[in-house]
């Protein structure tokens, strides 16, 4: 454990020496080790150890706990939106400022509480694996639910500024649509067939949104677009390999299996 110790010593190294003073006393944000071992424990709760319990178990009847959450995650998810609508999103590159003016804490308190409800999302994966549907424990869900937990941090540690905003406005536009139809799924089949034709357009529009955000990322590379050079390099290929992964998705889930049923 000596050699990972010391690269986790290293790491918080790195991120204490790029972190914005705003967030750095904030809970999580002392250092990375916390997040790691969160994802880790996440990692191994729904890929090993949670299965492995529910072998020889029945699963278990979570409806009221899902609609609870999933009404939680649409209020949750709305508020941001708003908070975020009436903070003033922007389209253009704004540089980090490390002033504690109002405006800044406001944004850099936007991102922490991005991060919390990224938190909460892993307890979807737990109820995927409390209800035997390991089926939908998929790389892609696995991956994307840390990734982004991991780059909500990142941005919260290091960059709380205006030009993550949009981002998250786009994230929580979309999560407010797919939690609604999750919500709604939760009231039984009779409603599931009736919205089951607008499931492939959530993947659609997850798509759409990866690709804003390539787009809006890629000015960071201008020469007067004065940004810590970590963000574009780390945000710019998770994106990449989230859409290519979403779209290996929607080719299995929609196109593949609408060709065999003709």
């Amino acid at each position: 454990m000596a050699p990972f110790s010391i690269w986790l010593d290293e790491l918080d190294e790195i991120f204490d020496n790029m972190a914005d003073e705003k967030t750095a006393s904030w809970p999580f944000m002392q250092s990375a080790r916390t997040v790691i071992l969160i994802a880790l424990c996440y990692i191994l709760i729904v890929t090993s150890i949670g299965p492995k319990l529910m072998e020889n178990r029945k699963p278990y009847n979570l409806k009221g706990i899902i609609i609870v959450y999933n009404t939680f995650q649409v209020v949750a998810c709305t508020i941001l939106f708003a908070w975020v609508i009436l903070s003033g999103p922007t389209l253009g590159c704004v540089p980090l400022s490390v002033t504690r003016a109002e405006e800044n804490l406001d944004t850099a308190r936007i991102c922490w509480w991005t991060l919390l409800l990224k938190l909460a999302e892993l307890l979807e994966t737990v109820f995927f694996v409390m209800r035997k549907k390991q089926n939908q424990v998929s790389a892609l869900h696995v991956y994307h639910h840390v990734s982004t937990f991991f780059c909500t941090w990142g941005c919260t540690k290091i960059f709380p500024s205006k030009m993550v905003t949009l981002p998250i406005m786009l994230n929580c536009f979309v999560h407010m649509l797919m939690y609604t139809y999750y919500l709604l799924s939760a009231f039984g089949p009779s409603i599931q067939d009736k919205i089951s034709k607008w499931k492939k357009y959530l993947t659609i529009i997850q798509m759409v949104q990866f690709c804003i955000l390539l787009v809006h990322t890629s000015q960071t590379f201008l020469p007067n677009c004065e940004v810590p050079s970590i963000y574009p390099y780390v945000f710019i290929p998770n994106v990449f390999l989230v859409f290519y992964m979403f779209y290996q998705f929607y080719q299995e889930a929609y196109l593949k299996r609408k060709q065999n049923i003709k």
